[in-house]
Parts: C-alpha cells; structure tokens; sequence
C-alpha cells in the first residue's frame, strides 16, 4: 500500500514565506501525523527561478512552446541554462533546511526511512512560482527511489468513479499547431500501447470542444503540440490560427470527467497553469511539463512512461521511471529530468493502465467475482466439492462433545478369546458363535426379561438338533430379531440366507451402504429386496429391533402419503440424489444420515464374561440385547466418521454399527436427538451467496493488509462456527463452498496495490539515435 504525505504550502509565496503543515497517511486511510512548521522568504531564490525561466524560455533549441509578446528573445546556451539550474538546486536545498522547517523535514525523513513501501509526496500550494521550483531536485526526493513528487491545490474534491467495461483505454488525442515541431509523432507512440484512439488533428475550437463532451467518454485526454501559461492560465494552440484555454471547454471537461476521464496528459511546454485549471474541475490527475520541453524529448518521454505504465506499473512510478531516464538529454537540455510533474486530486487514488481500461468502479473484479461465484455454484451442482466436503461432515462427526451413552443397549460381543473359549468348551460351531453358547445366552438373560434380542450374527443354517431350547426361541420368541443379507447384483454377491427357524417377519438386512471412500455414514433403513433374495424383508436389523423397542411404548410406526415414515413426532424420510456434499447418489430405498454418537455407544460384555460370571439384572432388564461379532479374523470391521482409520482394529465392528443405527432411531423418537438432515439445495444456493456476497463487501470496503487478513479470517471462523453449531442441530449446511466463494470474492475485490513489474531495459529508436547524430532543431 502506498504511502500519502502531504507537506502543505498556506498562502503566502517566496516573497511572503510560507506556514507549512506535514501529513502524513496510508492510502484510503485516515492521516495518521501532522506536524507543522514554517519556511522563510527567499527573494533570492525568487529572482534565480525567474531569471531561470527566461533562459530556457529563450533555449535555441525547437520547443513545444508557443511565442508570447512577453517572452525574451536573447540566445541562451546550454551552459548558461546549465549554470543557471544548478543555482536554482542548490538554493532550493538550502532553503529547505532552514532551522524553522526542520522538525518538518525531520518527520518526513522518519517516515520515509520506517518504509519500502511506495511514496507520493504531494506538495499543496496554489502558488505559481513555488510550483515551478525544481522539487524533484530536492536532496529527498533523489536520495529514494520509491517516493515521487506531484502537486495538488488546497482545495479539491472527491470524483467517484466511473462504473464502466472497456475492452480499450480510450484516449482522445488532440495534436494542435505544429509550427517547427513534430506533435504527430505522440500518436505513432501511442498507437503501440493497444488503445482506442480519436485523434483530432489541427481541429477547430468547436470540435474540440464536441469531441470532449461526447457521451462515451474518455479514459485519457492527451494534447501534443504548442502551448505555454499566462499568468497562471494555461494556453493551448490548437491550429495556426486558433488558441483554447481550458475555461473554453470547462462543461465539456465536466462531463467527461464525470463520465471517468481519469487523466490528462500535456505533453507541451510550460503546461503548468492547463493543470492548475484543470485541477479545479476536479479531474483525477495530470501529467504536464513545467518547463519548456524540448520537441524530441516530450515524444521520448511520453514513450518511456507508457512502456512503464502498460507494463503494470503505477501511475507515479512511471513517471518517475521516464524522467530519470531523461538523464542522457541533461547535457544538451539542463534540468529536463525535473520537467515532467504529476498533478493531483488527493482524494482519487491514481488508477493503473488496467483500473483504466476496466473502470475504477472495479467492474472488471466484480465480473470476476461473480464468475467465481457461479463457478463455485456450478462445482457445488456438480459434485466437484464431494469429497471436501465429506471430510467437513467427518470433521464436525469427529469434534463434536462426547455424548453419553444409549443405556437402553447391552452389547454382548464375541471376540477372539470367546471363540477360543467356546473350543476349549468343545462347543460345535459353524460361526463364531455356537448354538450351545447361544443357548447359555438365553438361559442368562431371558429371567432379566431383556425387551428386544437381536442377532448380528449370520445362522444361514438350522440350528444344531441337540439344543432345541435354541430352535424354539427362534422360532417362538416374538422379540427376537436375525439378520440375513440381500443380494448384491453390481457386487456379484448371493446374498446370506437367515436362520431357516425365524419368522420373515423378524428378520432385518444387514446390508450397510459404503460411501466410496470406504466409510460409512448412511443407513439404509428400508428397501425392497430383490425377486431371488435369500433375505425376504424389506425393513433393516436395526429398524425392527428399534420398532420392536417402541411399539412397548405405545409408538406404532404410520406410514405417510409420501411414502415416509411416521414415529410419534419423527419422520423417517429418504435422501435425495443430490444433498449435502453427495452428488447422484444411489438412492434406491430408504436412506438416512448416520448420526454417529461419539465415544462407547452402549455397555458391552464379552461372551466368556456373560457365561462365567453373574450378571448384574440391570445391564439386562427392559434393554435391548445385540448379540454381535468382533473377532478380527471375520472381518466385520467398518471405516466411519468417527474411526476413519485403514487399520482394522481402529475401525468400527458391524453390531457397534447397528447399534449406533438402533439409537439413532430410538433415542430421535424419545429424546429429540436430531437426525442429521441437509438443508434444502435453494437454501444452499441462498447460503453460498450470502456469504460470497459478503466476502465481496469485506474485499472492497476493508483496507488491504493485516486488517484484511484478520477480517477474512475471522468471517471464516464465524462460517465454520456457524456450520459445526447447525450441525450439533442436526443440520449439515456446506461449509467448503460457502468459505471458498467468501474467501475468493473477498481477494478478488479488495483494494491492492497494482503490480509492480519492472520494464527498466533501454532500447535506443532510430528518432533517438539521429538525436544524437543530428544537430537540434531550430
């Protein structure tokens, strides 16, 4: 960000001395420090500035500078001019050292010295002569290379900016009277730069005044040829005949200006009074030669500052960049480094070539944002966030505040060491767990009067002849509950059949639908089963032990007219194709978001515990019983939310799963624990561009710097805020698209610094070569 300091001139002149303030601040940005001081008069200075003019007024050189009745005829050599501006230097630099302008200048040095950052230095006087003063020669500004002189006035006001789409920088070029110098050699350079051109050459003062004030407008206004001050009026010769001061075409002016005219450039001599009337139209800027400026000079200049200027420099930087490189000249025309001024409208930020061509009213980087915008959008439709997305919903899965655990469960688990305790027993299996251990199991639990039993361990054959006790509980108990497994046609898998002895009407699927990162977090709670399944049901395990569980309540499941189901005040409804961070999901039959419960889902027992030791009645009494396997050599191991590991034993068993499926239900239909749903795919589009919205607010109106960044960041603290709170709701609002649109459209619009590409190579063109070769013009 560029650094403003304004030292201010109060009225008064070299003759008067002058009051004079410091301000110092950052661009766009309120100022920071004010110090105040006072320079003497000078009447020294004064007579060498004049006696300066007159002699480069009077250089035998072709100049751009009109012939007035005032103007000395005398020959004056380079030398004498040479001689002339060294004494006008060292007495300027002297002047500026003055004891009563010291703390002045002591606070600038500090300024400047506390920063790299680039510095306008703006000199605010409405005096003619001290604008003349050869400032850019002050030991200040020589010494640093980033900082840049410009004048304004005292008075000034803000013009916002026009609002416009150029494909071009229109420039209207007005080439006046070319009496003994080539103006037209300004068009041929402005030409290569890929500008829109309206050249008026040699025009009279009524098209030059219509071409102004016409309603497209203009970016830039360029005038090349004769022209000097009177007094403190500027001149322009528009043709042999005619001359055009700036109060002729002032509503002109003010229309273009209003309609985004953001620079005049004067490349003709002594242009210092056009700028001064032109700054009390309140035009952005000028660039104009406060000396007489030789005829080849002001073509070269103007070529080494659009070649800055285009290649993305700033508007400052540029000119000092052409200036210094004027230094070649210096000999044949002293002090012409010094010519070329900025004169500036303090309360417009100077725009690049880019913020010309686009607007300042930064439509470009609005087209841009809302490109991204609806790119974000398009993405989001398209699934192309899915897996980012999933990762947030894992996130948010995983750092939610332990929940306690469903004591509705007992889960009686068969590991490894209950295996081999069921061999040493020699108890026949053809699972992981025999009908004898199973028989031992009812035995201990059915006197407790458990509400639901379930069994998440496949029995696809009739139980052993030697424990009928096993087969009558099969086939008798009416809240006893098996799974089975339906076909998988995509998978080439048959299918599990049940326990031949179970009712169909007590069977549940165990199929789990696997997301394709290998993690689980979906139920698939209804579905109807294939014509050859070996798993005849339609409802799933964990949805008939959860029924079975609430029917003792009181709760009958209703079936909606949309096909949804009812439990007291719950709705079990289906996913949609495209939710959340899915994209053309699989929705055949009924699916529901998993809402895992973090940390031990329910108590658990191992088999070998249950069969050797006493069992306290109320782990049992009134629960749900599962019965499931977590021996790692079957390989019922799952990858969830909350145990995303690869290695299985960090991964979830399959009965802990069901469990987690079997609360869900229960404890959405008993204590209101939400079922995580998405929001509606309007709403989502609503969300992301609010909040992409927002970030194109925070980019235009918030600075740019570490307040921009610690704005930006906690916007997105307070989106992901938002979002994890809304999930512990039940809700899963998108967070990737809503940050990424807030965080894009907030970089796109905010206020930077132009890019500062550097285009110092120095090519010599044939003009400048035959400068060197040729004698000067006369």
């Amino acid at each position: 960000m560029t650094k403003i300091i304004t030292l201010k001139l109060h009225s008064g002149s070299l003759k008067m001395g002058f009051n004079v303030s410091l301000e110092i601040a950052e661009e766009g940005k309120p100022v920071y420090l004010q110090k105040s001081g006072d320079l003497p008069a000078n009447n020294q200075l004064y007579d060498e500035i004049r006696l300066l003019e007159m002699a480069l007024n009077s250089a035998p050189h072709r100049t751009r500078l009109e012939t007035t009745k005032n103007q000395v005829k005398n020959v004056s050599e380079p030398d004498n001019c040479a001689k002339a501006t060294q004494r006008v230097i060292q007495l300027f630099n002297q002047w500026l050292t003055y004891p009563t302008f010291s703390s002045v200048r002591d606070e600038l040095l500090t300024a400047i010295a506390k920063t790299r950052k680039s510095i306008r230095l703006l000199i605010a006087t409405d005096d003619i002569v001290t604008q003349r003063l050869p400032w850019h020669d002050w030991k200040i500004s020589t010494d640093n290379s980033h900082l840049e002189i410009g004048f304004c006035g005292h008075s000034y006001k803000q013009i916002q900016p026009a609002i416009k789409f150029n494909k071009k920088v229109k420039i209207l070029a007005i080439i006046g009277d070319d009496s003994g110098i080539n103006p037209a050699d300004d068009l041929k350079v402005l030409a290569k730069y890929g500008a829109a051109i309206t050249p008026l050459i040699n025009s009279n003062k009524s098209e030059v005044i219509a071409h102004i004030g016409k309603p497209e407008g203009w970016d830039i206004l360029f005038f090349a040829g004769h022209s000097h001050t009177e007094e403190s009026r500027g001149v322009l010769k528009i043709n042999d005949s005619e001359y055009l001061t700036i109060d002729d075409v002032k509503n002109s002016l003010k229309t273009a200006i209003f309609k985004g005219l953001q620079l005049a450039i004067f490349n003709s001599c002594d242009g210092i009074g056009l700028a001064r009337d032109l700054a009390n139209l309140n035009i952005p800027q000028s660039i104009f030669m406060r000396q007489p400026i030789p005829d080849l000079v002001a073509t070269i200049f103007l070529e080494y500052f659009l070649t800055d200027y285009t290649g993305g420099n700033s508007l400052y930087l540029s000119v000092r960049n052409a200036r210094e490189k004027l230094e070649e000249f210096q000999a044949d025309f002293p002090g012409v480094t010094s010519f070329p001024v900025v004169y500036q409208n303090p309360a417009v930020i100077p725009p690049t070539w880019q913020q010309l061509r686009w607007g300042r009213g930064k439509l470009h980087q609005v087209m841009l944002a809302i490109g991204v915008i609806l790119g974000i959008l398009l993405m989001r439709y398209l699934g192309l966030f899915a897996g980012w997305e999933l990762r947030a919903y894992d996130h948010f899965m995983l750092i939610r505040p332990p929940e306690s655990q469903d004591d509705r469960l007992l889960i009686i688990t068969v590991d490894e060491p209950d295996i081999q305790y069921q061999n040493q027993q020699e108890m026949t299996r053809e699972g992981s767990l025999s009908d004898a251990a199973f028989s031992q199991i009812i035995a201990k639990i059915l006197p407790h009067q458990p509400r639901v039993i379930g069994s998440d361990i496949y029995h696809d054959f009739p139980v052993d002849r030697h424990y009928p006790e096993v087969a009558s509980f099969f086939k008798n108990h009416p809240n006893f509950f098996a799974i089975c497994q339906d076909s998988d046609r995509d998978n080439n898998h048959l299918g599990i059949a049940p326990p031949p002895e179970v009712a169909h009407t007590r069977l549940g699927f165990s199929n789990v639908l696997v997301d394709t990162d290998g993690i689980i977090r979906r139920h698939l709670w209804y579905m109807n089963p294939s014509h050859d399944t070996p798993c005849p049901t339609n409802k799933s395990f964990a949805l008939q032990v959860a029924l079975s569980y609430l029917e003792a309540e009181g709760i009958q499941p209703e079936v909606t007219p949309q096909g949804y189901l009812k439990l007291g005040g719950v709705y079990l409804t289906a996913l949609e194709r495209n939710l959340g961070g899915y994209h053309q999901l699989d929705t055949r039959g009924y699916q529901m978001l998993l809402n895992y419960r973090s940390g031990a889902i329910a108590d658990t027992i191992s088999l070998t515990q249950l069969l050797t030791e006493s069992i306290d009645p109320n782990l049992v009494s009134d629960r749900i019983i599962l019965i499931g396997n977590i021996a790692p050599s079957y390989k019922d191991f799952h990858r969830t939310p909350i145990t995303p590991s690869f290695q299985i034993h960090h991964q979830t068993a399959g009965v802990f799963i069901q469990a987690q499926m079997v609360s869900q239900i229960i404890s959405a239909v008993q204590d209101n624990r939400p079922l995580i749903q998405p929001i509606p795919r309007s709403l989502e589009i609503i969300w992301i561009l609010a909040w992409s919205s927002l970030g194109g607010v925070v980019g235009w109106r918030v600075p740019g710097g570490m307040r921009f960044y610690f704005t930006v960041g906690g916007i997105i603290v307070i989106i992901y805020s938002i979002c994890f709170v809304s999930f512990l709701a039940g809700y899963w609002i998108p967070l990737i698209p809503s940050g990424l649109g807030f965080a894009l459209t907030a970089i796109i619009l905010t206020n930077r610094d132009s890019a500062t590409w550097k285009h110092n190579h120095h090519i010599l063109t044939a003009r400048e070569w035959a400068f060197f070769a040729l004698p000067p013009r006369h």
